[in-house]
């Protein structure tokens, strides 16, 4: 009997959801003994300010902008669906965005490799923590996002997903791929997770030491601010910030947690790259 490629897929999501029960198994034992599924990993506050952070996004902003105005003018965002033009322009505008966002943050505010969570010492450790992360993340972002679409009746409308259905092409999916698996992840997790957040811990930091708090869990809050933020600027996708939010909720503890990128980009790079797999099942299966 052939097996097809969808039936693959669900398999696959299945044994995800088998894995991502046994991790959170794992995280009661430990919780249970007093211990965190990872290790706390402390550093000094980030070096740049309020003011670096606010030009970054107004570059990122203003990049964001000039890569969507053929877009606008073609009523592309009226539809919720990017063309492939407009995809490649925004992929392209993200990527010069981080290319001057590294070294303004190394030069201007003095960052060290450490500083932009980019230090490479225990790359090891942190594919593991992703891992573990994604795991974990599985039950609860996939669980809560098929209730809202199956349950409530609540599409999800991302642009990419209704680009590649309405353009079945092999060059539009490869490129989608590229954006949402590559792209997407790398630019997303520096601005949100080291950019913003790292600075969110560094204003909590001061704010709780001024006031001689020493009880609580620090880093929380910002957490919870960019998880925010982060679902926010997903709107019009159907049910995704909702979502998005609680994904972005397990990111940012993966980032307080080593402060160092490689772990939340992981989770981000498989659960993105879970979302393309499905489409090019789709598309290869000819649906």
């Amino acid at each position: 009997m052939q097996i097809t490629a969808p039936e693959v897929l669900n398999t696959l999501i299945l044994l995800l959801g088998f894995a991502s029960v046994a991790m959170w198994a794992a995280i009661v034992r430990k919780a249970r003994r007093g211990e965190t599924l990872i290790e706390f990993e402390p550093r000094e506050p980030v070096p740049w300010h309020g003011w670096d952070v606010l030009a970054l996004l107004f570059l990122y902003i203003i990049l964001e902008g000039a890569s969507l105005q053929g877009a606008m003018r073609e009523g592309e965002l009226d539809s919720g669906t990017l063309s492939i033009t407009t995809l490649g322009r925004l992929s392209t505008a993200r990527l010069i965005w981080v290319a001057f966002a590294v070294p303004y943050l190394s030069y201007r505010a003095g960052a060290y490799l450490d500083d932009l969570g980019l230090s490479v010492d225990k790359l090891r450790h942190d594919f593991r923590v992703g891992a573990k992360t994604f795991l974990a993340a599985v039950l609860p972002v996939y669980g809560l996002q098929s209730l809202l679409i199956y349950a409530l009746d609540f599409p999800s409308e991302h642009p990419l997903a209704k680009l590649t259905k309405e353009q079945p092409d092999l060059g539009v999916l490869l490129l989608a791929t590229v954006s949402a698996v590559v792209v997407a992840p790398l630019i997303e997790e520096f601005l949100f997770r080291v950019v913003l957040q790292g600075w969110l811990e560094k204003q909590e930091g001061l704010w709780r030491k001024s006031r001689g708090i020493e009880t609580g869990v620090p880093g929380i809050g910002p957490i919870v601010v960019v998880s925010t933020i982060f679902g926010l600027l997903h709107a019009g996708h159907g049910p995704d910030p909702v979502a998005l939010f609680v994904l972005s909720m397990f990111l940012g503890y993966a980032y307080r947690q080593t402060h160092r990128i490689y772990a939340p980009l992981l989770v981000h790079v498989c659960v993105n790259g879970l979302a393309m797999l499905e489409l090019w099942v789709l598309y290869f299966s000819g649906k």
